[in-house]
């Protein structure tokens, strides 16, 4: 059984996919990938982990002639390659490996880590990317979504199979061993942050799609000193961003901390987790701060829905508004008893979403689809 893994880009395969490589190797398959060279996580992957991998020029967007030339590439490697399956994730890297792979005569497992069209989706998200979803979905055997609401619109569409899973799991062990007190003492001091400050924290490619600018322009509505923002990742909106936080007086308050390996430790010297995002297909970076603990303001979209129940385990606002969100900071941030009582909650309610029953979850479908039958 030999599998290529097709992603748009490496750090797809870094940051979510791994524990799924290591799971099909324990079952036999024999594994390859291919992705675009974004960062350090290309040569990691192979160093680190010993994956091989190989190297396609993907463009994110859609449209780039160089894509044209990823295909060439692609096909190239499914027709060499001996492969029996192809597992593609993302976009991009997703539609060119699904036609590459039936040109092939390959099984074809597609999943959609969040798909463009969903409700309160612009309108031109749903004429374009419909239609290359619905178009694509013949070309799919295996369909799998992470949410219920890209569940229900995938059984629309046109795959030989569709399932559902509840997120591709979360690594919960991570963060064992980790000190809370000692995390928010190191990390606050920092920064240079009163203990008795509001630490709000948000984690994300800092892009159009995680929507981070709502936060500082509610931080602006709000003007509270005493109110502090940690923005984990990096993207071509951070320029942007430290602008919009000068223009609204905030340099001050908030810190653009990059891409970080630490997101634990930070995230137990936060007080509230802001998930701002447009589309998210689950959101990792959420459930993380649930098992932390920490109350969750989020957007109302697909699969944050899924595990934000609204005064519940967090509190939902239409991502683009910031009143709503200025609001829901302020109500969180004079109450530490709701904090407490919502972070509670929401680290009671997320054992579903765990690294080892999404591989469990994955094994099922395994089983349906006799991948590995003889």
């Amino acid at each position: 059984m030999k599998i290529l893994i097709v992603c748009t880009t490496d750090s797809m395969i870094w940051n979510f996919l791994i524990p799924h490589i290591e799971f099909l190797k324990q079952k036999g398959a024999e594994v390859e990938c291919a992705c675009s060279r974004t960062g350090f996580y290309f040569d990691e992957l192979i160093q680190k982990y010993g994956l091989v991998l190989h190297e396609i020029n993907f463009a994110r967007n859609p449209f780039k002639i160089k894509n044209l030339k990823a295909y060439s590439a692609l096909c190239k490697l499914v027709k060499d390659g001996n492969f029996s399956i192809i597992n593609c994730h993302e976009p991009v890297g997703g539609a060119l490996a699904r036609l590459a792979g039936k040109r092939y005569k390959k099984y074809v497992m597609y999943t959609a880590h969040g798909f463009h069209f969903f409700k309160g989706a612009p309108l031109k998200h749903w004429v374009l990317y419909h239609t290359f979803e619905y178009i694509l979905s013949f070309f799919t055997d295996c369909l799998i979504t992470i949410c219920k609401e890209d569940f229900e619109n995938a059984k629309k569409l046109h795959a030989e199979h569709v399932y559902y899973i509840p997120g591709i799991g979360i690594n919960f062990n991570k963060f064992k061993g980790i000190d809370k007190n000692e995390s928010r003492k190191i990390i606050r001091n920092s920064y240079s942050i009163k203990d008795d400050d509001i630490v709000l924290i948000s984690v994300g490619e800092l892009s159009i799609r995680k929507n981070h600018e709502v936060i500082i322009k509610a931080m602006g509505l709000l003007k509270k000193r005493n109110i502090k923002l940690l923005l984990c990742g990096e993207g071509e909106k951070q320029q942007y961003l430290k602008e919009l936080a000068i223009v609204n007086d905030l340099k001050e308050n908030i810190f653009f901390l990059g891409f970080r390996k630490d997101i634990p430790t930070i995230l137990y010297a936060s007080d509230i987790f802001i998930f701002p995002s447009l589309w998210e297909g689950l959101g990792i970076a959420g459930l993380e701060a649930m098992y932390a603990e920490l109350p969750i303001i989020g957007s109302s979209r697909q699969g944050i829905k899924d595990y934000i129940t609204n005064d519940k385990t967090g509190l939902l606002f239409e991502p683009n508004d910031i009143e709503k969100l200025a609001q829901n900071i302020e109500v969180l941030s004079e109450n530490v008893e709701l904090r407490k009582k919502i972070g509670k909650a929401g680290y009671d309610s997320i054992k579903q979403f765990s690294l080892e029953n999404a591989l469990l979850e994955m094994d099922k479908i395994y089983l349906s689809e006799n991948i590995f039958s003889e």
